[in-house]
């Protein structure tokens, strides 16, 4: 199996924590929702519903009298609600990821950069090389040690 680079593997280790948060964050605000969903539907309980000829709840004012109680029923919303949280995990730990990736690229910038400078060294050229040492912190120690070393 080919290795990872470094760039996916930050990549990968960046989206599984927000992967994880996305769809526990959905599954909490799902049943959260679901749970008052349920809850409005019990308080209404005892209203009017207005059924049409297929058995399809829906609201027609006109049928209904001024000091008649009214509760109007809509099938499905609860399905509905689950799957278009599910749509919005998965878009928002996508989106992420993309994210994750060319984000982690442009941090390892200076690495390619400092990648670059020491393959030019060649055993013909090594009087000459000099490796720049003021790149980050943490290639600094590293570029002093290479320096010294030619």
């Amino acid at each position: 199996m080919k290795r990872l680079s470094l760039q996916w593997r930050i990549t990968l280790m960046t989206v599984l924590p927000i992967g994880i948060t996305c769809v526990t964050m959905n599954l909490l605000l799902c049943s959260s929702g679901v749970y008052y969903m349920d809850t409005i539907a019990d308080s209404l309980q005892g209203g009017t519903v207005i059924l049409n000829d297929g058995g399809a709840a829906s609201f027609d004012p006109q049928l209904i009298a001024s000091n008649e109680e009214l509760t109007i029923v809509v099938d499905g919303v609860q399905g509905r609600f689950r799957t278009t949280n599910w749509y919005i995990t998965a878009a928002v730990t996508m989106l992420s990821g993309i994210l994750a990736y060319f984000v982690s690229g442009r941090a390892l910038k200076p690495l390619r950069s400092f990648a670059s400078q020491v393959e030019q060294a060649q055993l013909n050229n090594l009087a000459n090389m000099w490796i720049d040492e003021d790149a980050i912190s943490e290639f600094r120690q590293l570029s002093r040690s290479f320096n010294q070393m030619l």
